[in-house]
């Protein structure tokens, strides 16, 4: 850590090996690294980057206090791999994506865990869908398997708990599928999905029910 002197404020430049998130968070990051500056009454990153999931994560963000604790800023994740962050529903694929967070609570140690909200933006590329053969999905309504795709990219509100995946767009050749997702607080999967197969001369359409759980991901027409 290195501190300097600013006027009515401390700059700040602080690096670690590893990193243990604090406010109530899980996560820790590698090789992380920030900068920004601290007064009395917040402290303000105007910079940081760290390590997760095979990836970086990198932004900004700024921590008040006072009659209540809040945190807010930006972020941009590369290269983030699935494989580590959702095997039992897409594996392989490297995510990249964009989002504004806001954090509210009482005490500190609840920022992460008293309804946080997150919005934003994410594109996987090259991945695979687990649980699912989309190509023979027009044959055979039960088909299992997996499903190897060049983009999969939408929006996303994380709030209260909840996960709201919104105009996902997947990408495979000439098999494409469009629809929306939710993720409930306890992991519940539910979405519906439009399959489209276009060939030249011929287009075969399929819906696609997402049910399940992130674990144990059920899918069917």
């Amino acid at each position: 850590v290195e501190l300097q002197p600013a006027a009515g404020a401390v700059q700040i430049s602080f690096s670690t090996d590893s990193f243990a998130v604090p406010f109530g968070s899980t996560s820790t990051l590698q090789k992380f690294k920030a900068t920004g500056t601290a007064s009395r009454s917040e402290l303000n990153v105007t910079e940081f980057t760290g390590g997760i999931y095979d990836g970086i994560v990198s932004g900004n963000a700024k921590l008040a206090w006072g009659a209540t604790w809040t945190l807010k800023g930006e972020m941009s994740a590369k290269q983030i791999r699935m494989f580590r962050l959702t095997p039992e529903l897409i594996d392989n694929g490297s995510l990249e994506g964009k989002a504004k967070f806001a954090m509210q609570a009482q005490d500190a140690g609840a920022l992460f865990t008293s309804a946080p909200r997150m919005e934003g933006n994410f594109a996987i590329i090259d991945g695979t869908v687990v649980g699912v053969n989309l190509g023979l999905l027009f044959r055979n309504p039960q088909s299992r398997g997996s499903s190897k795709f060049a983009e999969l990219a939408g929006n996303f509100i994380h709030e209260n708990g909840k996960t709201q995946i919104r105009k996902v767009n997947l990408s495979a050749g000439l098999l494409s599928a469009n629809g929306n997702g939710d993720v409930d607080a306890n992991g519940k999967l539910s979405g519906n999905f439009v399959v489209d197969l276009k060939f030249p001369d011929r287009q075969h359409r399929s819906n696609l029910v997402v049910s399940g759980t992130l674990k144990e991901p059920l899918f069917n027409q």
